[in-house]
């Protein structure tokens, strides 16, 4: 690597003991787990010597990204590129919710798969059976955020609280049971904790959780979503944990803790000298996701943006690449972590608003070229969701001693091979958290 990369990435390169140990024995230990199974024909006799074969086809860990280009390209075959390299990583998909985009005129929100185009805002029905055609996980992102308001929302509306409840009911009540992950507010430290003339207060993070849970069925999760976090730790503590920590004390049920990690430093020299010793810490990450989960909620790695700007030279791709790599590693030991969300799939598509000096494609962060090709990291990804991170087991089925399958959580093809060479499939899960026993019948 060129010498940019080595000082911006030397606490990533440099071997750290315990934490290489954290990421070692916590894969293991918080990411698979044991299953005991017997083999039976109809009548209930044991059937030894059946082969028994596991193979992991679905993690139960959110392995995500953004789906906000879903059919939005007009080149020849680029929307089947795009769900083909989607599908073949991920298992969970961000939906948009902006309300300014979702509902640019009043009462008529962009739901239906033939509402009007906007960009990097499909239709919230076509996106869900995109996922559910393929077995994706969808996100709800976000229900209130201040920073996405409908120009025709009037700050002084004295029926302002009933707008916004309505909006969050109507969203409710059409995909309550088919959406179950929402992020609730955004970015509320960004704001300074502060009111927005748009939101109502006294606090419209208080707000925010109050409506959702009110509309929102009781099996959804509910996170709240920030991005200080990484560079805002004070000793045991950040603003956005103290947040957090007063929606739990005050009623609110916050199921998940979104964590964003977005390396937008767009001054690469302020990059240099404050990103080794935080977002590229390895050490300084744990500790704050020591920190957050210290709450006893939930964490997930919400929004990710690696950057493979070009100023750092031809290694620009190997970075993005190696730091990718060993910050899923970092994040997927963490015992608190049930996901990690990358933001934006592809080059060029991340947001840039019109009139803007803020252009977040200077960062090259995408896992692929805007022409569609994998990149480095894209690979990384893909080696450790689908290669490494997997189980495909064969187990010799003994009715005189117990047999086990260990593999990953998540949901497993099985194949049976009887001894008579008849073969028979079928599936099961293996859950954490739970004493698992498969008693397959054949």
């Amino acid at each position: 690597m060129n010498d940019t990369v080595k000082q911006l990435a030397r606490n990533l390169l440099t071997p750290h003991p315990e934490v290489d140990a954290r990421i070692e024995h916590g894969i293991e230990l918080h990411r698979k787990g044991t299953a005991s199974f017997t083999v039976a024909d109809a009548k209930g006799a044991k059937v030894p010597g059946a082969e028994v074969t596991f193979t992991l086809k679905r993690h139960d860990f959110d392995f995500g990204c953004n789906a906000f280009v879903y059919r939005q390209f007009e080149g020849a075959g680029e929307n089947e590129a795009y769900e083909a390299l989607f599908t073949d990583v991920f298992n969970l998909a961000v939906i948009p919710f902006y309300w300014s985009d979702l509902e640019v005129e009043p009462g008529k929100p962009r739901f239906t798969k033939d509402s009007p185009f906007v960009y990097r805002r499909p239709p919230v029905d076509a996106l869900l059976e995109f996922c559910e055609s393929h077995g994706i996980t969808p996100k709800g992102h976000p229900l209130v955020w201040h920073a996405f308001v409908p120009n025709w929302l009037d700050a002084d509306d004295p029926l302002l609280a009933n707008r916004w409840e309505r909006r969050v009911r109507e969203i409710a009540e059409r995909y309550g049971d088919r959406i179950q992950n929402w992020d609730v507010v955004n970015e509320v430290v960004d704001n300074g904790f502060r009111d927005h003339p748009k939101v109502p207060g006294p606090s419209h993070a208080h707000f925010a959780f109050d409506i959702a849970q009110r509309y929102l069925p009781q099996s959804c999760r509910l996170n709240y979503n920030d991005y200080a976090v990484w560079g805002a730790l004070r000793d045991r503590y950040t603003p956005a944990t103290m947040l957090v920590e007063n929606l739990m004390r005050t009623g609110h049920r916050v199921g998940g803790f979104g964590l964003q990690y977005h390396m937008f430093e767009r001054d690469l020299d302020a990059m240099l000298a404050n990103y080794p010793a935080t977002m590229l810490n390895q050490e300084h990450l744990v500790d704050c996701l020591d920190t957050h989960a210290s709450l006893g909620v939930p964490l997930n790695i919400s929004e990710i943006t690696v950057t493979a700007r070009e100023d750092l030279g031809n290694d620009n791709l190997a970075f993005q690449a190696y730091a990718i790599e060993r910050l899923y590693r970092l994040w997927f030991s963490h015992p608190a972590v049930n996901g990690i969300i990358y933001w934006n799939l592809v080059d060029d598509t991340a947001y840039s608003p019109a009139g803007s000096l803020w252009n977040e494609n200077f960062f090259k962060g995408g896992l692929v070229t805007r022409a569609f090709k994998p990149k480095p990291a894209y690979q990384a990804v893909r080696n450790l969701v689908r290669d490494e991170w997997t189980t495909r087991e064969t187990v010799t089925f003994d009715p005189q001693k117990p047999c086990y399958l260990r593999g990953f959580y998540g949901t497993y093809e099985v194949r049976i091979k009887l001894p008579g060479g008849r073969v028979e499939t079928t599936t099961a899960r293996l859950v954490k958290d739970r004493k698992n026993r498969f008693a397959f019948t054949v």
